[in-house]
């Protein structure tokens, strides 16, 4: 899995790169072997369409991972406060059901604790060369991506 990893990392960062490191579904194809994947956060490939309300397009985008990763593919719920995340919560279970792919509730972290959500916030503001953004204003919209304790995720 680990060799499959690095495969897809450089692959990403020097045939698929474009503002972001990318590979499509045949390279995924080519080098699952041994890996671990989940179906990603509000913009990833299943829950963008259940956001947008395309059942069908977000039924297909889990087959095809189910069929390259096969057991080790597993659906995300996430709960952050988002408006998004309401489409995610009732469209998962259901595909979960529908389609025997395991579902796993797992949380976006991009700093440690809650209270770092400004501080995150204006380090990701440092690029900003307009001035014009106040720092309050989250970018992500939440302060729910940090890491929460067992508890907090029990109670989700």
């Amino acid at each position: 899995g680990y060799k499959n990893l690095i495969k897809l990392s450089t692959i990403g960062h020097t045939e698929g790169f474009y503002y972001k490191p990318r590979v499509d579904l045949n390279t995924l194809r080519q080098y699952s072997e041994g890996l671990v994947s989940t179906s990603a956060c509000l913009a990833g490939p299943v829950a963008v369409h259940l956001i947008n309300g395309d059942y069908a397009k977000a039924r297909q985008a889990a087959i095809t991972l189910q069929e390259i990763f096969g057991e080790d593919f597993y659906l995300e719920i996430q709960d952050h406060n988002l408006e998004g995340d309401t489409a995610i919560l009732k469209g998962m279970p259901k595909l979960s059901e529908e389609l025997g792919i395991k579902l796993v509730a797992t949380n976006d972290i991009h700093y440690v604790e809650k209270e770092h959500s400004i501080a995150h916030n204006i380090l990701l503001l440092l690029g900003d060369k307009t001035g014009e953004v106040d720092h309050k204003d989250l970018r992500y919209q939440t302060d729910q991506v940090y890491f929460k304790s067992t508890d907090e995720m029990k109670n989700f």
